[in-house]
């Protein structure tokens, strides 16, 4: 006949069934950060700049936006567009990015975004214009790696027009257009 001495267990005892449910709630830990990193990996997969810019209209946090020409543009997003984006800065200007334009977007420290989330319009760069602009206002227009400012005439089916110093009038193709500044008191209509 064996004796068991008072330090083991025998089968089913509450030591056992704790040591056992220790185990479950590690492999269940850790099967669950493995589901989040699955999850997260998936969604990064399938971010775009319009969702990334998207999600983070939602969240009414603030981002920096970096352009291909150079520029960095902090502020909220104003307005997500498939064409472009509107961004309200801190220092109270309007800026219009073209998306193709825009190199990355860097939100708030510590914020990520699935990047999944949709544009709240379809509109055109030239519709986001007309709704953002008005004869009047003075932009600072990149298009083609240059920089013009002017005052904003129209804009047409192609073109933008801008009378600039000494009268003179420009003619920028909507295509070439990366970016438009404007300052503003209102925000935009």
């Amino acid at each position: 006949m064996t004796t068991q001495s008072p330090d083991s267990t025998s089968p089913g005892s509450d030591d056992e069934i704790g040591v056992w449910m220790l185990r479950f709630m590690a492999d269940d830990a850790a099967d669950g950060r493995a589901r989040v990193e699955t999850w997260r990996r998936r969604t990064d997969e399938s971010a775009t700049v319009v969702g990334v810019l998207a999600d983070i209209a939602e969240s009414d946090r603030s981002v920096e936006i970096n352009t291909i020409s150079g520029n960095t543009h902090v502020g909220h997003v104003a307005h997500v567009g498939d064409a472009a984006v509107v961004i309200e800065t801190q220092n109270r200007q309007l800026v219009v990015v073209r998306t193709s334009a825009i190199a990355a977007v860097i939100p708030e420290r510590g914020f990520r975004v699935p990047g999944e989330g949709v544009s709240t319009s379809t509109r055109s760069l030239r519709a986001i214009i007309d709704a953002v602009i008005e004869p009047g206002d003075v932009l600072n227009v990149i298009a083609g790696g240059s920089s013009i400012i002017g005052e904003f005439i129209s804009c047409g089916q192609e073109v933008l027009l801008l009378r600039a110093a000494m009268n003179r009038t420009f003619y920028l193709a909507l295509e070439a257009i990366g970016e438009i500044s404007l300052a503003t008191n209102s925000g935009w209509r």
